[in-house]
């Protein structure tokens, strides 16, 4: 029995039941809860731990305080002892005048007494006057009070426009309140309770123009259209507004009333749960989410309303041109005539037209021309990628531009050449050439630099139209794009002469006579051969040895002989530099 056992333990040691499998799973999920409860409580410790050094730096603000209020008090109590020091002194000096004076008093005569009688009938005269000239007391008229109150004003109104000082005793916390889970899930409700009512009233709004209720929506349609077409419309809002707030006053005084112009529809109300921990975390990661999203659709909106302005985009002259008809339109017809036929085509436009485009997405995809517009309005990021895909087309030889024109995207792209796309912004045909598409291993030597610092290594690809030199793995103008078409020489070379062999570099030579030197490629004779030959098919000077020529002006593509310059505005790339641009510096 006691083998028996054993060997059921040893099977059961090596071999678990598949209902283990879940047991596992669910110790999996307790452990990692237990690691985001931790994560919360080791965040509110910190937050706590900085409130407590916040009031250990009050603390030792307050200890200091005192210090210097001790210095004060006892500087305080010497000048009070030199004070009745003083004090002292005086007084004897007093008494040992008055017994030298009180020695001659025999030798006064009553001269002076005739004379302090006659001050005392002066200050009885002098009272008895004062007090004739109180009982007759001017009394200011209204213009009096009238000036005097324009002159406070006069002053009041100087006030303010005085600086105040700062305080110093008020020291607040420019970054306001320490971060906490309790105030953030306070402050979200509160926001959420005052947005209820806005939030309430646009989808009235939308349920409205959906024709939700289909006799409420033609009441109101009707309704607008009569009151547009009257010159009604305005002062049926403001009769509008004020029965709205006729209502609140009701309510505010105890009648229950529930009366909305825009009726919502269902609410549901969301049971209130006591959050744990790991709720708490959820909660701010999905605030946190939510605010990214909304940041970003409000950047977007406010880039593309920037493009609208800036003439990035061929609406632009479309705007113009509409605003321009509209002023004339304006100097011509008056005005009152323009407000109802905009009043009547907006209500049509608002409650028929754009039912019909939200109930069908392809006929505002194919006719809302304000929709399209909007949709085709290029961002920031999207407008420097244009741009830098119209520079990049200058550069572009004849056969990859009719590969472009040709391309549908029907081709299969490897994510290697998605990630070199994605790199150098080169258009889809400018894909690496057989034998490229991982790049070749070299380094830019610079033979101004110390030896230490002289040597950049990267990957070198070929395409069609460049070559291509990266640096650092992601979009940046260390990495260095070389057309084909701005190389004026290209050529074998041994860098350092005391190296054995025939040399590992090629050296480049662009428009502006500035060289790159590309050394450690492994199989230089092949990558030269390969490069040499992609110039030939294109006819280009350097590979066919034909003298050069630069024209500025002829907007083709360059011939046998003949290199147009391009990119003369200096235009700059943010995800890599022309050689014409590259800065040796970095």
């Amino acid at each position: 029995m006691s083998s028996d056992r054993k060997s059921s333990i040893r099977t059961g040691v090596q071999k678990d039941p598949p209902g283990n499998d879940k047991a596992d799973l669910a110790i999996f999920e307790d452990q990692l809860t237990v690691l985001q409860e931790q994560l919360v409580t080791a965040m509110i410790e910190n937050q706590d731990l900085i409130s407590r050094l916040n009031e250990y730096e009050d603390t030792k603000s307050m200890q200091k305080l005192q210090l210097e209020i001790d210095i004060e008090r006892k500087r305080y109590r010497e000048l009070e002892e030199k004070y009745s020091s003083l004090v002292t002194n005086s007084a004897r000096d007093h008494q040992i005048y008055r017994s030298r004076a009180e020695s001659g008093t025999e030798r006064i005569s009553r001269q002076p007494l005739e004379v302090a009688e006659d001050a005392t009938k002066v200050a009885e005269n002098e009272e008895k006057v004062n007090i004739i000239q109180r009982k007759h007391k001017f009394i200011p008229g209204p213009l009096d009070r009238l000036w005097n109150r324009l002159i406070l004003l006069l002053y009041d109104t100087i006030d303010d426009f005085t600086v105040d000082l700062p305080k110093d005793n008020e020291e607040e916390d420019p970054d306001g309140d320490p971060l906490t889970v309790k105030t953030l899930k306070e402050n979200i409700n509160r926001f959420g309770g005052a947005l209820k009512p806005y939030i309430s009233t646009i989808k009235g709004i939308n349920n409205l123009l959906a024709w939700k209720s289909p006799a409420y929506t033609t009441l109101v349609f009707i309704v607008y259209m009569y009151t547009v077409w009257k010159g009604w419309f305005l002062p049926f809002v403001v009769v509008l507004i004020l029965i709205r707030l006729f209502i609140t006053y009701l309510q505010h005084h105890g009648f229950k009333l529930n009366f909305n112009y825009f009726d919502p529809g269902p609410v549901a109300e969301k049971p209130e749960e006591n959050l744990g921990i790991s709720d708490k975390f959820n909660l701010v990661l999905q605030v946190a989410r939510k605010v990214q999203n909304g940041l970003k659709g409000a950047a977007d909106g406010l880039e593309k309303v920037k493009s609208l302005l800036t003439w990035r985009h061929p609406a632009t002259r479309k705007l113009f041109f509409g605003l321009l008809f509209v002023f004339f339109m304006t100097c011509f017809v008056p005005f009152t005539y323009l407000l109802t036929i905009g009043g009547l085509m907006f209500g049509v436009k608002l409650f028929i037209i754009n039912y019909f485009y939200n109930k069908y997405p392809r006929l505002q995809q194919k006719y809302d021309s304000a929709y399209k517009t909007w949709q085709s309005l290029p961002t920031d990021e999207q407008y420097h990628q244009e741009c830098m895909k119209t520079e990049l087309n200058k550069y572009v030889l004849v056969e990859s531009k009719e590969e472009i024109e040709d391309y549908n995207g029907s081709e299969v792209v490897t994510n290697q050449d998605k990630q070199f796309y994605e790199l150098f912004s080169l258009p889809p045909a400018e894909a690496p050439l057989t034998g490229w598409k991982g790049g070749r291993r070299c380094a830019l030597i610079n033979k101004e630099k110390t030896f230490g610092s002289r040597f950049k290594n990267g990957k070198m690809y070929l395409t069609k139209s460049f070559i291509c030199f990266e640096r650092k793995a992601s979009p940046s103008p260390k990495n260095i794009v070389i057309p084909l078409a701005d190389i004026v020489k290209f050529q074998k070379c041994k860098p350092y002469s005391f190296l054995p062999g025939n040399g590992m570099a090629l050296e480049i030579v662009v428009i502006g006579n500035k060289s790159f030197i590309f050394g450690g490629i492994l199989n230089r004779d092949e990558a030269f051969d390969h490069i040499m030959e992609t110039g030939l098919e294109n006819m280009l000077p350097w590979a066919t040895g034909e003298p050069l020529i630069i024209d500025q002006e002829d907007s083709r593509m360059p011939s046998s002989g003949v290199l147009r310059k391009r990119n003369s505005g200096g235009q700059k790339f943010r995800n890599f530099s022309l050689a014409t641009e590259y800065n040796e510096s970095d």
